[in-house]
């Protein structure tokens, strides 16, 4: 039914049909929903749910599952499809983390945050948000991150940062 929050008109009433069918069936109402309840206007929603749509088909017309579906794939999709513009890349970073958040999609093995000290696990999960969920360029969050870790450096010079320190 969250498909239907974007798609109101008779006139679009295939590409819901679409998006419940194919590997991605069962899958886009969930994510529907969720750029819903992150406040997506209805044509943003719109385009994010028809560039999953192609998705869909995309991987349906090579006999992929939902299991296959990672960044490399999203990429070549991409490659393939002719679709490069920004907010692709973003739409299918979004769609991905919330697979996986939602654990429907295994996330890749990375290490582990425990052997990380604090700052390095802020600025990794700093890194993700701005790369994933703002869709920043490359430079933009290198810029960002250095500025982060200038903070975290003159904040607690030598110390160890402790989890209390960062609730202020």
């Amino acid at each position: 039914m969250s498909i239907s929050l974007f798609f109101t008109q008779a006139s679009q009433w295939r590409i819901v049909r679409a998006l419940r069918t194919g590997p991605l069936a069962g899958y886009t109402d969930g994510f529907a929903a969720w750029l819903f309840e992150q406040g997506y206007a209805r044509l943003s929603g719109c385009d994010k749910l028809r560039l999953i749509d192609a998705l869909n088909r995309w991987l349906e017309e090579r006999n992929l599952k939902l299991s296959a579906l990672d960044d490399a794939h999203y990429q070549v999709f991409l490659h393939e499809t002719g679709i490069g513009q920004k907010h692709a890349a973003v739409t299918g970073r979004q769609f991905i983390s919330w697979l996986q958040s939602n654990k429907l999609l295994n996330v890749a093995e990375v290490a582990s945050d425990a052997d990380q000290d604090l700052a390095t696990q802020v600025e990794k999960r700093y890194e993700r948000f701005l790369h994933d969920d703002r869709g920043l360029s490359k430079n933009t969050v290198k810029k960002y991150l250095s500025a982060a870790h200038a903070f975290f450096g003159e904040r607690f010079q030598d110390s160890p940062i402790g989890s209390e320190d960062l609730e202020s």
